[in-house]
């Protein structure tokens, strides 16, 4: 399940034309089950609406994910993300803000599919750090290199878990789900 919020700022003025595309912008916000320090989805998206204000964007609709989803489910595999990527593929929209790429995908070639979606649609990737270019070989570059450290970072956290998981078993201690009828 998503959760979908519409913003627009219009004039009272019956006559004020529908928002451009390049002013029409989506806000995409998940808490992620990896780690808890992350900022809080209301936090992402006061923080990407005050983002949206500042540059004028005037037609903003949020999507977010209602249950914290993990690195390893492909944008495109969540809720909220299908929702996005179907707003992005309408051609309405040339704006998406994310508090930081990461938040999107932590997958080399799911960034890479995500980053040829925004390309196609000529849709603008925004983070918390502003605008980001999709478009130069350079960029791309930087990019792919941005992707493969988040990949990284990802897998890093992923074995440090599993060795956990696999200490406390060896101690005898419930490694996970509910626990067992009786056990302390």
């Amino acid at each position: 399940m998503t959760n979908t919020e519409k913003t627009t700022t219009k004039s009272d003025d019956e006559n004020t034309p529908e928002p451009s595309r390049s002013t029409r912008a989506i806000i995409y916000a998940r808490l992620s089950r990896d780690s808890e320090t992350g900022l809080s989805i209301p936090a992402q998206i006061r923080e990407g609406k005050e983002y949206a204000k500042r540059l004028g964007f005037s037609d903003v609709t949020v999507e977010t994910e209602e249950k914290p989803v993990s690195a390893s489910v492909p944008f495109g595999d969540r809720d909220g993300g299908r929702k996005v990527v179907k707003l992005i593929a309408s051609g309405n929209y040339g704006q998406l803000i994310i508090r930081e790429r990461s938040r999107a995908t932590r997958d080399l070639e799911d960034s890479i599919r995500f980053r040829n979606l925004l390309v196609e649609h000529d849709v603008t990737l925004h983070t918390a750090d502003g605008p980001v270019s999709l478009t130069s070989p350079a960029n791309r570059f930087t990019e792919n290199v941005a992707a493969s450290f988040d990949q990284y970072e990802k897998e890093i956290c992923s074995d440090r878990q599993r060795k956990a998981k696999k200490q406390k078993a060896s101690m005898g201690q419930h490694v996970g789900g509910p626990p067992p009828f009786g056990y302390q």
